[in-house]
């Protein structure tokens, strides 16, 4: 049985996207098996509502910890719109998953 693909959202945001609109992809290189998949489904939505690549930066960071940091410098330059954040933190058996949670939430 084919599976049916429900569109999430009814809008169309083509004609309301300005050119001159310009949105930041932080993604986290840690777990990039993850992440990855979640910056393409990203891209992807931004391409579907009338964006093109150039309108889209993409920044990389090593890991979930340093998301905030570049967050906080994206905004202070203030040349983009918006900023999407993208990371992968796994429970391990450490407390790392926890410090790695706290701080980024905090950030």
């Amino acid at each position: 049985m084919a599976r049916k693909e429900k569109k999430l959202l009814n809008t169309d945001y083509t004609s309301v996207m300005s050119p001159k609109l310009k949105v930041a992809v932080v993604v986290s290189n840690f777990n990039s098996r993850i992440t990855e998949r979640l910056l393409k489904g990203a891209v992807d939505f931004f391409m579907s509502c009338g964006m093109n690549k150039n309108q889209i930066q993409i920044l990389y960071v090593p890991g979930a910890f340093e998301i905030p940091q570049v967050c906080a410098r994206l905004c202070e330059k203030r040349k983009v719109r918006g900023i999407v954040t993208l990371g992968a933190v796994i429970r391990g058996e450490t407390t790392h998953y926890d410090y790695v949670c706290s701080e980024s939430a905090r950030g």
